[in-house]
């Protein structure tokens, strides 16, 4: 009987070791893992920027001047914030053709664009968009940008060329010079009469005042 619980003692002991023997071969598990302070830096959340939809254009249009309508439309450029980005020229039987690109906040495109489409007559038009994400910092607004043609308008002058002579062309071209000089002589007047006009009607109405006047006396 003896020999019995002492056989059984010594088993109960060595399973015991065995058991302890297997538990402490295994490594224990990380449950989960702290940063240690200084080593990683915690990422901040930031939004996605606000975008605009933007749209440009590209016009041909055929004036009377090539030169006074580009230049008229750089003004109206400035004028609605804008500026000019480019400006080309070109010669093409004579004639002389103008490309300007504006560009102009994306708030005021529409009526830029309506502006400028009133120098002269709309041949053709295309307008493109799409979203423009605006960036950080500052007063940052989206700009868009306006391509414009300028061609002289055509004129049916009969084909009276005589060799490398053409007096149809050349009298077209006097014709554009004249409408240059007189055009500006006619807004000179424009100003005159909206200007000083006004002026002129108080001094002409003080004038029979004051002669009414020395009449009654």
């Amino acid at each position: 009987m003896f020999k019995l619980r002492l056989s059984l003692s010594v088993w109960f002991i060595l399973l015991a070791v065995g058991l302890a023997g297997c538990a402490g071969s295994q490594e224990p598990r990380q449950i989960a893992t702290y940063p240690q302070e200084g080593s990683q830096t915690v990422a901040q959340y930031v939004p996605a920027p606000p975008a605009q939809y933007v749209y440009n254009a590209y016009i041909d249009m055929e004036v009377s001047n090539t030169n006074r309508a580009a230049e008229d439309a750089e003004d109206l450029a400035s004028e609605y914030g804008g500026y000019l980005v480019s400006s080309s020229s070109w010669r093409s039987d004579g004639r002389k053709h103008y490309t300007v690109v504006l560009a102009v906040p994306a708030r005021n495109f529409e009526s830029l664009l309506a502006a400028v489409e009133n120098l002269g007559t709309l041949q053709s038009e295309q307008i493109t968009g799409g979203w423009e994400n605006t960036p950080y910092g500052g007063d940052w607004q989206a700009t868009s940008q306006i391509t414009v043609q300028f061609s002289p308008r055509a004129i049916a002058w009969p084909d009276l060329s005589i060799g490398g002579w053409n007096p149809g062309r050349t009298l077209e071209n006097a014709l554009g010079v004249s409408i240059t000089i007189f055009g500006f002589l006619f807004d000179v007047l424009i100003w005159l009469v909206v200007v000083i006009g006004p002026f002129a009607l108080i001094g002409l109405g003080m004038r029979a005042l004051v002669r009414r006047a020395r009449r009654a006396s």
